[in-house]
């Protein structure tokens, strides 16, 4: 292949992901919108959510969303092969591999049902004295699910997808605890407001999530 080509072929790979990323922003957007929608229609107001709490109940249901996504075109062996390689391919996806995608699928989505349930869940304790305990329950049992189907994944994955776990969390606890000493020095002295464990697990999944993605685009090129 010619440079020239070379560089052809570059520029489409990049325009096929530009497009799939505002596809992707679409679909996200309206997901949320969506979600936010039903929430409110079952009496749940989510107006007086603080900032942190309405980011969770977002990231929450994206995650559901994107669960179901997954999983519904997980039915295609065709797709789900071509979303394993980053770009069209002839080849069908193994029953394996559709197996570590629905893993993933579940795994996606029992992580919104965690961001979803305690804000939430806050909405009804006044008056049940006893709820806290049972939902605190539920979200422990939820969490040990998924971290269940985690290690399932990671014994099933391929190399890319275990290095792309290895790197992700490298990165993360590097940037996190970076941002997490400046953060708790400026709140030391005052400058800024102090941050619950809530509102700083939050920082960290958003941490996660970009470098996760950003590493994911790196390791495919």
């Amino acid at each position: 292949m010619s440079p020239l080509e070379n560089v052809q072929t570059h520029k489409h790979f990049n325009t096929r992901e530009l497009v799939q990323f505002f596809i992707g922003g679409v679909v996200g957007a309206a997901v949320v919108y969506a979600g936010l929608t039903m929430l409110e229609k079952a009496g749940i107001s989510i107006k007086h959510l603080s900032h942190f709490d309405y980011i969770s109940i977002c990231l929450g249901i994206c995650f559901i969303g994107m669960a179901l996504i997954t999983a519904v075109l997980s039915t295609s062996r065709k797709y789900t092969a071509e979303t394993l390689e980053g770009e069209p391919t002839s080849v069908l996806a193994s029953a394996e591999e559709i197996h570590s995608v629905r893993l993933q699928a579940l795994t996606l989505g029992l992580a919104g049902v965690l961001l979803l349930t305690p804000p939430i869940a806050q909405h009804f304790l006044p008056g049940h004295p006893y709820l806290a305990a049972t939902v605190f329950v539920a979200v422990v049992t939820l969490f040990l699910l998924q971290t269940a189907v985690n290690i399932q994944v990671w014994r099933i994955s391929d190399e890319f997808v275990r290095k792309n776990i290895l790197l992700t969390c490298t990165f993360t606890l590097a940037i996190f605890q970076g941002v997490l000493f400046l953060w708790a020095a400026a709140e030391h002295l005052q400058l800024v407001p102090s941050l619950s464990a809530w509102n700083i697990y939050l920082v960290h999944m958003f941490i996660y999530l970009a470098t996760s993605f950003m590493l994911a685009l790196r390791l495919r090129r």
